[in-house]
């Protein structure tokens, strides 16, 4: 049962099963939780800032990052559109925001993510969300300390798959083309790294 393994799995105390209630989950998902937690409705757990609705005509070629549903799944891009204009600072983005994508096909588009790319202006159909702490209890504060260090995995390894992505765009043409050989490869990669 997913609560047991969150109480007891990742140390958070016992998970007593005859402290459950049952709930009219409407979608039968979450048919069991502890009796002591309480119910908030989402919108009193935080603040929800939408992006701001940019047009083609607004991007020039320097400035900041606008950030779009693209970004925030495989990162800013030489095709990331770039803002110099005036802008309202609750569109302004910083490194550790919380993101939540809310437009498109749930598959592609609907997603949280944790802001890494320094600053940039918030783009519309992504919610930056500002946490209402007074509604946050003690159990959840528990839970993402424990699970903190998995999303910082996830992101390093993000970050190393795309490095290796790059590594392996630049180098196997040129390995393919014979215009470098594998011997010395290494030094044609240590290259690529210094220029990321």
């Amino acid at each position: 049962m997913v609560g047991k393994y969150l109480f007891e799995g990742l140390g958070m105390g016992d998970y007593n099963s005859n402290n459950i209630i049952i709930t009219g989950d409407p979608l039968g998902l979450w048919e069991h939780y502890p009796s002591d937690w309480q119910e908030y409705k989402l919108w009193d757990l935080a603040e929800y800032i939408n992006g701001r609705a940019f047009k083609p005509t607004d991007f020039s070629p320097v400035g900041l990052p606008v950030i779009k549903i693209t970004a925030l799944k495989y990162g800013l891009s030489p095709s990331t559109n770039l803002y110099s204009g005036e802008y309202d600072e609750k569109y302004l983005l910083k490194t550790g925001d919380l993101l939540f994508a809310w437009s498109g096909n749930p598959e592609t588009s609907l997603d949280a993510f944790r802001w890494r790319g320094g600053k940039a202006l918030l783009n519309q159909h992504i919610f930056r969300v500002i946490p209402r702490d007074n509604n946050i209890d003690k159990t959840y504060q528990k839970f993402t300390q424990k699970v903190a260090p998995l999303f910082k995995n996830i992101q390093v390894n993000k970050d190393q798959s795309r490095t290796l992505a790059s590594i392996r765009d630049a180098l196997l043409p040129k390995l393919l083309s014979g215009e470098i050989r594998v011997k010395d490869a290494g030094r044609f990669v240590e290259g690529v790294e210094e220029n990321r």
